[in-house]
């Protein structure tokens, strides 16, 4: 799966999955451009991916550096509220599917054309398998990683003709910071200590235990290599058993 040559894109590419992901591309000899929205140093390129002049930037410094991209990964995304839908705010709802869903339809609308200068452009979108799976108190959430999967599928039908393919990533319950948030949430919500919460998500799993961070980032970079030319519209579950459909 060597990626030698290839300009590899990661939006929201500084910590978690996306560091994970930026690690793995660039071990399989990709050159990765990361992004993050706290970037305070030239490590990361700072984007807000709810501001379009922010985005527009990323195309100007492509076309500087390097006049194509090879691979976008939008990786960015927040986890919204964890709230009944009537105790949700429409700032909230509005905010949750502005970096999740929204951000992504600015960086493909911002890049497509530094893609379709590579001979074989891939854009890799992560959603999540609450996508597909309903999760108590996260309509904002599960409804904005719905989305992001027809957003893509669409999408890869528009693009194919330009040697573009389109997939996502959906994640089950992934190790990290992200996650403990979640489930000390949904204890507080449902009267449970965090460890029964806890012991309940890991519970779900057959293989009893969370998604390792870097079993998403392998999937990314075998969707980025030329292993997956003919792979596009597809959704992929990483989710350790939880949800098997």
């Amino acid at each position: 799966m060597s990626l030698t040559g290839r300009i590899c894109l990661v939006v929201g590419g500084r910590r978690g999955i996306g560091g994970a992901i930026t690690a793995a591309l660039g071990d399989a000899g990709a050159t990765v451009l990361a992004t993050s929205r706290e970037a305070k140093d030239g490590e990361f390129w700072s984007v807000d991916v709810t501001d379009q002049a922010s985005v527009s930037g990323v195309g100007a410094r492509l076309e500087a550096a390097y006049g194509r991209l090879d691979v976008l990964v939008y990786n960015s995304g927040i986890p919204g509220p964890t709230a009944a839908l009537q105790d949700v705010t429409e700032d909230q709802w509005a905010e949750t599917l502005d970096v999740n869903l929204t951000g992504a339809y600015r960086m493909c609308r911002a890049t497509l054309p530094w893609l379709a200068c590579s001979s074989s452009g891939r854009i890799i979108l992560i959603a999540s398998m609450t996508g597909r799976r309903p999760l108590l108190h996260r309509v904002p959430y599960a409804a904005s990683k719905a989305a992001l999967i027809g957003f893509s599928r669409s999408l890869a039908l528009e693009v194919g003709p330009k040697g573009i393919t389109v997939n996502t990533i959906s994640p089950g319950y992934v190790m990290g910071e992200r996650i403990d948030a979640v489930i000390e949430k949904q204890a507080a919500a449902r009267g449970l200590t965090v460890e029964q919460a806890r012991h309940e998500v890991v519970a779900l799993s057959p293989l009893e235990r969370m998604v390792r961070p870097e079993s998403v980032a392998y999937l990314v970079t075998m969707l980025a290599s030329p292993l997956s030319q003919d792979i596009t519209g597809a959704d992929f579950n990483v989710t350790a058993g939880v949800w098997m459909d």
